[in-house]
């Protein structure tokens, strides 16, 4: 999952992974074609990237692969 191209139209392109254009109606679509129903729909709940986001000490993500219960 990405950011949603409805919002940024240009620069949703600017990642080597974004091949398809997805906006929440399609997704929500497709999960309805697939036998699924949603609850609520949030159009802005993705960020626009997470590649430059919070970095976390890395003994955090050992304990939490190490926990499996808080998976």
């Amino acid at each position: 999952m990405g950011p949603n191209i409805k919002y940024l139209p240009g620069a949703y392109w600017d990642f080597i992974d974004h091949h398809l254009p997805l906006t929440e109606l399609a997704l929500l679509e497709l999960m309805k074609k697939c036998g699924f129903d949603a609850e609520f729909c949030a159009g802005r709940f993705l960020p626009y990237t997470m590649s430059e986001g919070r970095q976390y000490p890395i003994w955090t993500l050992r304990l939490y692969l190490a926990v499996p219960f808080v998976w």
